[in-house]
């Protein structure tokens, strides 16, 4: 399996834009919100098809 950089767009993209992750991108966004003082996100949907 060839390295990938925990910082290259294609990771992030892996990581927070795919179905089975969902909750982790809740929980990033909640912690961005949390820190801003804004209210907490309940669900995310997503609609746009990533292809890497």
């Amino acid at each position: 399996m060839p390295y990938i950089k925990p910082t290259s767009d294609i990771f992030i993209k892996y990581l927070l834009g795919t179905e089975e992750h969902k909750d982790l991108l809740l929980s990033f966004i909640n912690a961005v919100m949390t820190d801003s003082g804004f209210p907490l996100v309940k669900s995310v949907e997503s609609s746009i098809l990533i292809i890497y």
